[in-house]
């Protein structure tokens, strides 16, 4: 079972013209966990989820290479797409937004509409 896309990775913010705060921070960024966490992000904004979508994103650096899986499930998990890249470390910038592109050709367009309409009966308060 792949997790939710970015699950259990820590952030810590810190305004813009702090650079003491940014500094101090920086020995705490791991840049393979920022760019796995980033290729997550990008897959689940592409594919414009959000918490209660069942999306799963797995990215993970290994060997100079990024593999990377994502899943896509209807509703009822009767349905799922799904997609896995390889590619080394370099080439992967854009890695997220690509693979969501992937799945939604290859099936993926067709749940992400049953989702919606599913979501577009549910009254709103």
């Amino acid at each position: 079972m792949l997790p939710a896309p970015a699950q259990g990775a820590i952030l810590i913010a810190c305004r813009t013209d702090d650079e003491v705060s940014f500094s101090c921070c920086q020995p705490l960024n791991d840049e393979e966990t920022a760019m796995c966490t980033r290729i997550e992000r990008d897959f689940l904004r592409t594919l414009l989820g959000g918490c209660s979508t069942p999306i799963s994103a797995l990215a993970e650096v290994e060997e100079g290479d990024v593999y990377f899986i994502g899943e896509l499930l209807s509703l009822d998990g009767r349905q799922k797409v799904e997609v896995e890249k390889i590619l080394p470390i370099e080439k992967s910038d854009g890695l997220g937004r690509d693979a969501a592109e992937e799945l939604l050709e290859n099936g993926g367009r067709a749940i992400v509409e049953g989702i919606k309409a599913a979501e577009a009966k549910i009254p709103h308060a």
